[in-house]
Protein backbone atom coordinates (compact mmCIF):
# COMPACT_ATOMS: atom_id res chain seq x y z
CA UNK A 1 0.00 0.00 0.00
CA UNK A 2 1.28 3.49 -0.35
CA UNK A 3 2.93 5.12 2.58
CA UNK A 4 0.56 8.06 2.19
CA UNK A 5 -2.46 4.93 2.78
CA UNK A 6 -0.87 3.96 5.92
CA UNK A 7 -2.85 3.69 9.19
CA UNK A 8 -2.57 6.39 11.29
CA UNK A 9 -1.04 5.51 14.65
CA UNK A 10 -3.88 5.29 17.36
CA UNK A 11 -1.83 7.61 19.87
CA UNK A 12 -0.91 11.24 18.86
CA UNK A 13 -1.29 13.62 21.99
CA UNK A 14 -3.32 16.50 21.45
CA UNK A 15 -3.46 19.69 22.69
CA UNK A 16 -5.86 20.77 25.46
CA UNK A 17 -7.68 22.98 22.90
CA UNK A 18 -8.02 20.55 20.26
CA UNK A 19 -9.16 18.25 22.75
CA UNK A 20 -11.41 20.73 23.63
CA UNK A 21 -13.20 20.93 20.80
CA UNK A 22 -13.22 17.55 19.89
CA UNK A 23 -15.20 16.53 23.05
CA UNK A 24 -17.26 19.96 23.06
CA UNK A 25 -16.16 20.51 26.94
CA UNK A 26 -14.16 23.95 27.28
CA UNK A 27 -10.62 24.06 27.94
CA UNK A 28 -10.74 25.79 31.45
CA UNK A 29 -13.16 22.90 32.53
CA UNK A 30 -10.81 20.38 31.64
CA UNK A 31 -7.95 22.23 33.43
CA UNK A 32 -10.71 21.94 36.51
CA UNK A 33 -11.82 18.55 35.84
CA UNK A 34 -8.15 17.53 36.26
CA UNK A 35 -7.36 19.26 39.25
CA UNK A 36 -10.15 17.44 40.78
CA UNK A 37 -9.17 13.88 39.47
CA UNK A 38 -12.42 13.24 37.39
CA UNK A 39 -10.44 13.62 33.87
CA UNK A 40 -6.73 14.00 33.84
CA UNK A 41 -4.39 14.66 31.05
CA UNK A 42 -2.19 11.84 29.45
CA UNK A 43 0.91 13.97 29.72
CA UNK A 44 1.79 17.92 31.12
CA UNK A 45 4.94 19.29 30.16
CA UNK A 46 7.37 19.73 33.04
CA UNK A 47 8.72 22.62 31.73
CA UNK A 48 5.84 24.89 29.80
CA UNK A 49 2.79 23.15 31.96
CA UNK A 50 1.02 22.15 28.64
CA UNK A 51 -1.60 19.64 28.66
CA UNK A 52 -1.92 16.92 26.55
CA UNK A 53 -4.34 14.09 26.01
CA UNK A 54 -4.73 10.88 24.12
CA UNK A 55 -7.17 10.44 21.35
CA UNK A 56 -7.87 7.64 23.58
CA UNK A 57 -9.37 9.71 26.25
CA UNK A 58 -11.77 11.25 23.49
CA UNK A 59 -14.39 8.35 24.61
CA UNK A 60 -14.13 9.82 28.22
CA UNK A 61 -14.28 13.33 27.20
CA UNK A 62 -17.48 12.95 25.71
CA UNK A 63 -18.81 11.24 28.71
CA UNK A 64 -17.63 14.20 30.58
CA UNK A 65 -19.74 16.33 28.63
CA UNK A 66 -22.89 14.50 28.62
CA UNK A 67 -22.23 14.26 32.69
CA UNK A 68 -21.81 17.90 32.51
CA UNK A 69 -24.58 18.99 30.52
CA UNK A 70 -26.57 17.03 32.90
CA UNK A 71 -25.01 18.47 36.03
CA UNK A 72 -23.91 15.25 37.15
CA UNK A 73 -22.04 15.75 40.78
CA UNK A 74 -17.88 15.39 40.94
CA UNK A 75 -18.18 12.33 43.14
CA UNK A 76 -20.42 10.61 40.82
CA UNK A 77 -18.39 11.45 37.64
CA UNK A 78 -15.34 10.15 39.16
CA UNK A 79 -17.17 6.58 40.30
CA UNK A 80 -18.76 6.61 36.87
CA UNK A 81 -15.80 7.21 34.79
CA UNK A 82 -13.55 5.33 37.11
CA UNK A 83 -15.36 2.68 38.54
CA UNK A 84 -17.36 -0.53 36.79
CA UNK A 85 -20.19 -0.58 34.33
CA UNK A 86 -22.12 -1.69 37.21
CA UNK A 87 -21.20 1.11 39.96
CA UNK A 88 -22.08 4.04 37.24
CA UNK A 89 -25.04 2.32 36.14
CA UNK A 90 -26.15 2.31 40.16
CA UNK A 91 -24.50 5.48 41.03
CA UNK A 92 -26.85 7.26 38.24
CA UNK A 93 -30.13 5.08 38.87
CA UNK A 94 -29.43 7.32 42.45
CA UNK A 95 -28.64 10.01 40.78
CA UNK A 96 -32.33 9.99 39.12
CA UNK A 97 -34.00 8.78 42.23
CA UNK A 98 -33.25 12.03 43.79
CA UNK A 99 -35.08 13.99 41.60
CA UNK A 100 -38.81 14.92 42.56
CA UNK A 101 -41.80 15.07 40.57
CA UNK A 102 -41.71 18.52 39.30
CA UNK A 103 -38.11 17.52 38.41
CA UNK A 104 -39.12 14.93 36.15
CA UNK A 105 -42.01 17.04 35.34
CA UNK A 106 -39.90 20.03 33.90
CA UNK A 107 -37.80 16.99 31.95
CA UNK A 108 -40.54 16.00 29.95
CA UNK A 109 -41.79 19.39 29.10
CA UNK A 110 -37.68 20.73 28.19
CA UNK A 111 -36.97 17.44 26.42
CA UNK A 112 -40.64 17.84 24.47
CA UNK A 113 -39.37 21.95 23.95
CA UNK A 114 -36.12 20.57 22.53
CA UNK A 115 -37.94 18.17 20.21
CA UNK A 116 -39.70 21.15 18.77
CA UNK A 117 -36.90 22.97 17.93
CA UNK A 118 -34.76 20.37 16.71
CA UNK A 119 -37.96 19.34 14.42
CA UNK A 120 -39.48 22.66 13.22
CA UNK A 121 -42.35 23.76 13.02
CA UNK A 122 -45.07 21.36 12.33
CA UNK A 123 -46.23 22.91 9.24
CA UNK A 124 -42.57 23.07 8.08
CA UNK A 125 -42.03 21.42 4.30
CA UNK A 126 -39.65 18.39 3.68
CA UNK A 127 -35.98 19.50 3.64
CA UNK A 128 -35.25 18.30 0.17
CA UNK A 129 -33.16 20.07 -2.85
CA UNK A 130 -32.20 19.02 -6.43
CA UNK A 131 -28.64 18.37 -7.82
CA UNK A 132 -26.17 17.06 -10.19
CA UNK A 133 -26.27 13.63 -9.79
CA UNK A 134 -22.38 13.23 -10.40
CA UNK A 135 -21.32 16.15 -7.86
CA UNK A 136 -22.89 14.62 -5.16
CA UNK A 137 -21.46 11.06 -6.36
CA UNK A 138 -17.82 13.24 -5.98
CA UNK A 139 -18.86 14.90 -2.82
CA UNK A 140 -19.45 11.95 -1.35
CA UNK A 141 -16.43 9.97 -2.07
CA UNK A 142 -14.41 13.43 -1.22
CA UNK A 143 -15.75 13.37 2.42
CA UNK A 144 -15.68 8.90 2.28
CA UNK A 145 -11.60 9.44 2.82
CA UNK A 146 -11.81 10.71 5.73
CA UNK A 147 -13.59 7.56 7.39
CA UNK A 148 -10.92 5.35 6.25
CA UNK A 149 -9.30 4.63 9.01
CA UNK A 150 -12.38 5.92 11.81
CA UNK A 151 -13.27 4.43 14.76
CA UNK A 152 -16.87 2.48 14.70
CA UNK A 153 -18.45 5.01 16.98
CA UNK A 154 -17.18 7.92 14.60
CA UNK A 155 -17.09 6.21 10.82
CA UNK A 156 -20.08 8.07 9.62
CA UNK A 157 -21.08 10.82 6.65
CA UNK A 158 -22.76 13.97 7.93
CA UNK A 159 -25.33 15.26 5.15
CA UNK A 160 -27.34 18.35 6.27
CA UNK A 161 -29.63 20.86 3.67
CA UNK A 162 -29.84 23.76 5.02
CA UNK A 163 -31.24 27.35 2.76
CA UNK A 164 -27.32 27.29 1.12
CA UNK A 165 -27.71 24.34 -0.55
CA UNK A 166 -25.86 20.40 0.93
CA UNK A 167 -23.03 20.14 3.07
CA UNK A 168 -21.57 16.91 3.85
CA UNK A 169 -18.56 16.59 5.85
CA UNK A 170 -16.27 13.33 7.63
CA UNK A 171 -13.55 12.85 10.33
CA UNK A 172 -11.54 9.99 11.45
CA UNK A 173 -10.73 12.78 14.22
CA UNK A 174 -7.21 13.50 13.09
CA UNK A 175 -8.44 15.26 9.95
CA UNK A 176 -11.71 16.50 8.31
CA UNK A 177 -13.46 16.21 5.07
CA UNK A 178 -16.01 19.32 4.01
CA UNK A 179 -18.18 19.88 0.73
CA UNK A 180 -20.91 22.30 0.22
CA UNK A 181 -23.09 21.84 -3.21
CA UNK A 182 -24.72 24.98 -3.86
CA UNK A 183 -28.33 24.72 -4.96
CA UNK A 184 -31.80 25.77 -3.92
CA UNK A 185 -33.24 23.66 -0.81
CA UNK A 186 -36.19 24.04 0.79
CA UNK A 187 -36.65 23.46 4.54
CA UNK A 188 -34.06 23.00 6.91
CA UNK A 189 -31.60 23.27 8.15
CA UNK A 190 -31.94 19.13 8.65
CA UNK A 191 -28.97 16.62 9.57
CA UNK A 192 -28.33 13.43 9.62
CA UNK A 193 -25.26 10.80 9.74
CA UNK A 194 -24.97 8.12 7.37
CA UNK A 195 -22.95 4.96 7.50
CA UNK A 196 -19.90 4.92 5.04
CA UNK A 197 -21.45 1.45 3.64
CA UNK A 198 -24.98 3.88 2.83
CA UNK A 199 -22.90 6.74 1.67
CA UNK A 200 -20.62 4.53 -0.54
CA UNK A 201 -23.93 3.35 -2.05
CA UNK A 202 -25.66 6.88 -2.88
CA UNK A 203 -22.49 7.90 -4.38
CA UNK A 204 -22.47 4.64 -6.65
CA UNK A 205 -26.25 5.37 -7.21
CA UNK A 206 -26.41 9.28 -8.17
CA UNK A 207 -23.38 8.61 -10.42
CA UNK A 208 -25.12 8.68 -13.57
CA UNK A 209 -28.14 10.45 -12.76
CA UNK A 210 -28.08 13.74 -14.21
CA UNK A 211 -30.10 15.59 -11.61
CA UNK A 212 -31.86 13.78 -8.17
CA UNK A 213 -33.69 14.92 -5.49
CA UNK A 214 -32.71 14.45 -1.55
CA UNK A 215 -35.51 14.11 0.68
CA UNK A 216 -34.16 14.75 4.43
CA UNK A 217 -35.63 14.25 7.59
CA UNK A 218 -33.90 13.57 11.12
CA UNK A 219 -34.36 9.78 10.66
CA UNK A 220 -33.76 8.94 7.33
CA UNK A 221 -32.50 10.41 3.59
CA UNK A 222 -34.61 9.68 0.50
CA UNK A 223 -32.73 9.85 -2.83
CA UNK A 224 -34.77 9.73 -6.28
CA UNK A 225 -33.74 10.80 -9.99
CA UNK A 226 -35.55 14.17 -10.66
CA UNK A 227 -39.13 13.98 -11.81
CA UNK A 228 -39.74 10.45 -10.34
CA UNK A 229 -41.83 9.56 -7.99
CA UNK A 230 -41.62 5.59 -7.85
CA UNK A 231 -37.78 5.17 -8.07
CA UNK A 232 -36.97 6.22 -4.63
CA UNK A 233 -34.08 4.70 -2.08
CA UNK A 234 -34.33 5.47 1.62
CA UNK A 235 -31.39 5.05 4.17
CA UNK A 236 -32.09 5.36 7.33
CA UNK A 237 -29.68 7.76 9.74
CA UNK A 238 -26.96 5.71 12.51
CA UNK A 239 -26.54 7.09 15.50
CA UNK A 240 -22.46 8.12 15.90
CA UNK A 241 -20.93 10.07 18.55
CA UNK A 242 -20.11 12.68 15.35
CA UNK A 243 -20.42 16.47 16.47
CA UNK A 244 -21.56 19.12 14.09
CA UNK A 245 -18.91 18.86 11.43
CA UNK A 246 -19.71 21.91 9.46
CA UNK A 247 -19.27 24.18 12.84
CA UNK A 248 -15.92 23.09 13.39
CA UNK A 249 -14.76 24.64 9.97
CA UNK A 250 -16.52 27.52 9.76
CA UNK A 251 -16.14 28.46 14.09
CA UNK A 252 -12.49 28.31 13.69
CA UNK A 253 -10.44 31.48 14.15
CA UNK A 254 -9.22 33.61 11.19
CA UNK A 255 -5.85 31.84 9.97
CA UNK A 256 -2.94 34.32 10.49
CA UNK A 257 -0.64 32.29 8.11
CA UNK A 258 -1.53 32.03 4.50
CA UNK A 259 0.11 30.50 1.59
CA UNK A 260 -0.27 29.15 -1.40
CA UNK A 261 2.01 26.30 -2.99
CA UNK A 262 2.14 24.23 -6.27
CA UNK A 263 -0.01 20.87 -5.49
CA UNK A 264 2.45 18.57 -7.15
CA UNK A 265 5.72 19.72 -5.98
CA UNK A 266 4.49 19.95 -2.34
CA UNK A 267 3.22 16.58 -2.83
CA UNK A 268 6.56 15.16 -3.66
CA UNK A 269 8.26 17.24 -1.24
CA UNK A 270 5.68 14.97 1.45
CA UNK A 271 7.02 11.76 -0.02
CA UNK A 272 10.63 12.92 0.99
CA UNK A 273 9.83 12.87 4.67
CA UNK A 274 9.20 10.33 7.38
CA UNK A 275 4.91 9.66 6.78
CA UNK A 276 4.09 9.88 10.27
CA UNK A 277 6.81 11.94 11.63
CA UNK A 278 6.20 15.54 12.39
CA UNK A 279 6.72 17.65 9.24
CA UNK A 280 7.63 21.50 9.72
CA UNK A 281 6.13 23.84 7.65
CA UNK A 282 6.52 27.44 7.78
CA UNK A 283 6.00 30.87 5.94
CA UNK A 284 8.76 33.32 6.45
CA UNK A 285 9.92 35.72 3.87
CA UNK A 286 7.00 35.49 1.86
CA UNK A 287 8.45 32.08 0.86
CA UNK A 288 6.70 28.54 2.20
CA UNK A 289 9.11 26.24 3.50
CA UNK A 290 8.53 22.63 4.24
CA UNK A 291 11.18 21.29 6.14
CA UNK A 292 14.29 22.60 4.64
CA UNK A 293 12.70 23.02 1.11
CA UNK A 294 11.43 26.58 0.17
CA UNK A 295 8.23 25.52 -2.55
CA UNK A 296 7.50 27.40 -5.01
CA UNK A 297 4.84 29.75 -4.17
CA UNK A 298 4.08 32.35 -1.68
CA UNK A 299 3.13 32.88 2.05
CA UNK A 300 1.94 35.60 4.36
CA UNK A 301 2.47 35.41 7.86
CA UNK A 302 3.15 37.36 11.04
CA UNK A 303 5.62 40.23 11.05
CA UNK A 304 6.54 39.48 14.40
CA UNK A 305 7.63 36.20 14.04
CA UNK A 306 9.84 36.92 11.12
CA UNK A 307 13.23 36.79 13.35
CA UNK A 308 12.35 33.50 15.30
CA UNK A 309 11.92 31.53 12.25
CA UNK A 310 8.37 32.21 10.84
CA UNK A 311 4.84 31.28 11.57
CA UNK A 312 5.47 27.31 11.78
CA UNK A 313 3.04 24.30 12.10
CA UNK A 314 3.98 20.58 12.92
CA UNK A 315 2.05 18.62 10.29
CA UNK A 316 1.77 14.81 9.70
CA UNK A 317 3.17 14.19 5.96
CA UNK A 318 0.94 10.87 5.28
CA UNK A 319 -2.52 12.89 6.79
CA UNK A 320 -1.27 15.89 4.67
CA UNK A 321 -1.19 14.13 1.63
CA UNK A 322 -4.57 12.63 1.55
CA UNK A 323 -6.12 16.14 1.66
CA UNK A 324 -3.81 17.35 -1.37
CA UNK A 325 -4.80 14.27 -3.38
CA UNK A 326 -8.86 15.71 -3.20
CA UNK A 327 -7.77 19.23 -4.02
CA UNK A 328 -8.08 20.10 -7.68
CA UNK A 329 -5.88 22.66 -9.97
CA UNK A 330 -2.41 23.73 -10.07
CA UNK A 331 -1.98 25.35 -6.57
CA UNK A 332 -3.16 24.57 -3.19
CA UNK A 333 -3.80 27.36 -0.10
CA UNK A 334 -2.47 26.07 3.26
CA UNK A 335 -3.63 28.04 6.35
CA UNK A 336 -3.81 27.81 9.85
CA UNK A 337 -4.31 30.54 13.07
CA UNK A 338 -1.82 28.72 14.73
CA UNK A 339 0.87 25.60 16.03
CA UNK A 340 -1.48 24.38 18.12
CA UNK A 341 -4.82 24.92 15.47
CA UNK A 342 -6.02 22.73 12.42
CA UNK A 343 -4.60 23.21 9.28
CA UNK A 344 -6.68 24.67 6.58
CA UNK A 345 -6.20 22.59 3.35
CA UNK A 346 -8.09 24.42 0.40
CA UNK A 347 -8.52 24.53 -3.71
CA UNK A 348 -6.91 27.26 -4.84
CA UNK A 349 -9.97 28.23 -6.89
CA UNK A 350 -13.27 27.57 -5.13
CA UNK A 351 -14.49 27.30 -1.39
CA UNK A 352 -16.40 24.01 -1.87
CA UNK A 353 -13.73 21.30 -0.44
CA UNK A 354 -12.18 21.80 2.82
CA UNK A 355 -9.89 19.94 4.71
CA UNK A 356 -8.55 20.36 8.68
CA UNK A 357 -5.19 18.50 9.09
CA UNK A 358 -4.58 18.07 13.34
CA UNK A 359 -1.32 19.29 13.80
CA UNK A 360 1.53 17.44 15.54
CA UNK A 361 3.17 17.56 18.66
CA UNK A 362 6.86 18.02 18.86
Amino acid sequence: MPWHDAPVPSEKLLTISTFARAVGVPASALRHYAALHVLEPADVDTVSGYRYYAPSQIEDGLVVAQMRAAHVPIQTMRTILHGSASGAAAALEDLLAEHSDHARDRRVELGRLRRRFLSGPADQKPTSAALSGPQLSRALHDVLAATMYAEGNVAGVTLEIAAGGVELAATDRYWLVRRVLRTDAEGGPTRVTLAPTQAREIADLTASEPRVEVDLDRDAIVIRPAGSSSDATSYPAVDRAVPHLGLLVTTQPDPVVLMSVDRLSLLDALQSHAPNEPLRICAIDEQARVGDEILQGWSRGPAAHAESGGATIHIQPALLARAITLVDGADVLLSWSGADAPMFVEPDAHDTLTCLVMPMRV
